[in-house]
């Protein structure tokens, strides 16, 4: 897609002794959110974002220079990723799991995108999103894109 650039895949490793020096900067970014949930994955972004790891083709101790950030977020979202989306199926089938479905892709804009992007900026970095993939998932019809992860489920009739 890009044949004249170089993409790294850096591997991040934070350990349990670096969590209390940045629990309070993470905590700060992601408010107004304060689960446990949005305190992991703004761990994860912060970390990531920061750019401070290893390569994961020769294993170097690797600092990235990158100030832009390629970002997958929301597949989760669209494609039943959560126990709540399987809760949902459970309690009234098809119906009641594209009406999950359409209010998480609703507020994935306030929910995520504004915190991530609050994470990712507190390096000076900017995230980009594949808008063209997210728009494709979306106007798949909701059964098709999430038949597989509830196919045994239906198949047992449960």
């Amino acid at each position: 897609m890009y044949p004249e650039s170089k993409f790294n895949l850096v591997l991040i490793d934070v350990l349990d002794n670096e969590l209390p020096t940045i629990k309070a900067t993470v905590e700060q970014l992601i408010f107004p959110r304060n689960t446990v949930l949005d305190f992991n994955i703004g761990t994860a972004l912060w970390c990531a974002a920061r750019g401070i790891g290893y390569l994961y083709e020769t294993k170097e101790s690797y600092s990235s220079g990158a100030r832009v950030l390629l970002c997958g977020i929301g597949s989760d979202e669209q494609l039943a990723g959560y126990g709540r989306h399987r809760t949902s199926f459970n309690r009234g089938g098809w119906s009641a799991l594209d009406q999950e479905l359409d209010m998480d892709i609703r507020r994935l804009w306030i929910r995520n995108l504004a915190r991530d992007d609050r994470l990712i900026s507190f390096h000076g970095k900017e995230a980009r999103y594949d808008c063209k993939l997210f728009s494709d998932i979306v106007e798949i019809h909701f059964w098709m894109k999430n038949l597989l992860n509830f196919v045994e489920q239906v198949h047992c009739g449960t």
